[in-house]
């Protein structure tokens, strides 16, 4: 998806969703969630990742109580611990630079739009390959 397409899709509240590996822009959501967002924690992973906002791709498949499909990406979220803050000049940059003692945390979020109770299987993927899935449930 290009910029354009991605501010047009902001600025109208649509939903942008992962469908088969290329950005899609769905249609308007015309219910609010119904419930509090779900959020997944994967944490206190043991790997170090030199880009571990690119070096692990995350994909969790929602299944709501209707049997509807959702697919969405999980993000690094950095660390539990809080990060040591550079600021310029010591940067070299003209913004501030985040280190982080480890990159440890990722998560992944759905605002559920139906109640009832919503299963989901993840699968966490790093750059050599190596998968970690899984599958659970949670109420709405």
């Amino acid at each position: 998806m290009d910029r354009e397409a991605w501010e047009k899709a902001r600025n109208r509240h649509l939903w942008v969703v992962r469908a088969d590996s290329e950005a899609a822009i769905a249609p308007p959501c015309h219910r609010a969630p119904v419930g509090p967002s779900a959020e997944i924690e994967w944490k206190d992973h043991p790997n170090h990742y030199a880009d571990p906002f690119h070096d692990v791709s995350i994909e969790v498949t929602f299944a709501s109580p209707s049997g509807q499909s959702v697919r969405i990406g999980g993000f690094d979220y950095g660390s539990r611990q809080p990060p040591r803050i550079k600021l310029p000049p010591e940067t070299g940059k003209g913004r501030p630079v985040y280190e982080f003692a480890d990159q440890s945390l990722w998560k992944a979020r759905l605002a559920p739009s139906e109640l009832g109770s919503w299963k989901y299987e993840f699968t966490l993927t790093n750059t050599q390959g190596r998968r970690a899935s899984g599958d659970a449930n949670f109420a709405s």
